[in-house]
């Protein structure tokens, strides 16, 4: 099945965490020459918190997850069947990529879409790809708060039909086709598709959707062992 994306625009009259975000979809300004540092941001942004409810039911404050280890921070959810799946493996397999220093990195799915992706449904969901990973539920203001916080954009749409051509920060998620779940109420969610990688606390580093696994590793490398 193709990937569909579109175009999501943010309007110049943002707040700060949307501000932060038109940051963010820009590619990585890293200018060293090391392989992995074209990802860095300029600077360490401040990485917005919450309380969130994990895959096992428990609920968990991010600044605790990510207090000694890295996280790389994906917001999608589990009815996507192109981009969130495509993301999840290959932050699964840049954790292995990684070895011994992998056991650092925690891969975080953070859900969009809070109505269908119960705890349950992320715990089965994550089953399937490798180990490392938690999937974040929580109330929809709390995601809201979040997702601003970060410049995430995500959009619900009744439509099933292919979407415009990718801008390569967006994707549409066709939520029902290619579904390990099998069940949908039959609506898309575009979303933002890009990763942000929390270090010591800060938002250091930003990850274009699809980027290669050995790449992200290769990220990942110059935070675990700068």
């Amino acid at each position: 099945m193709p990937m569909s994306k579109r175009i999501l625009q943010i309007g110049a009259g943002a707040s700060l965490g949307l501000l932060l975000g038109l940051l963010l979809i820009r590619p990585g300004t890293g200018s060293g020459t090391r392989p992995g540092e074209q990802f860095l941001l300029p600077a360490p942004r401040p990485a917005a918190d919450a309380e969130l409810v994990d895959q096992t039911g428990e609920v968990v404050r991010l600044s605790e997850l990510w207090r000694e280890r890295t996280a790389v921070l994906f917001f999608g959810y589990t009815h996507c069947p192109d981009i969130c799946p495509i993301t999840m493996a290959v932050l699964g397999r840049a954790r292995q990529l990684l070895g011994a220093e992998g056991e650092r990195v925690l891969g975080m799915l953070i859900t969009v879409d809070p109505v269908r992706d119960t705890p349950e449904r992320l715990a089965e969901y994550l089953s399937i790809f490798p180990t490392g990973l938690t999937g974040l539920t929580g109330s929809p203001e709390t995601l809201e708060a979040l997702m601003m916080g970060y410049g995430i954009i995500a959009e619900r749409s009744e439509a099933t039909s292919a979407g415009a051509p990718a801008d390569g920060d967006a994707a549409k998620a066709r939520a029902g086709e290619d579904d390990p779940g099998g069940e949908s109420d039959g609506y898309l969610i575009d979303h933002t598709g890009r990763s942000f990688v929390v270090h010591q606390g800060a938002v250091r580093m930003t990850f274009p959707p699809l980027t290669d696994a050995h790449l992200v590793a290769a990220g990942l490398k110059v935070l675990l062992d700068p």
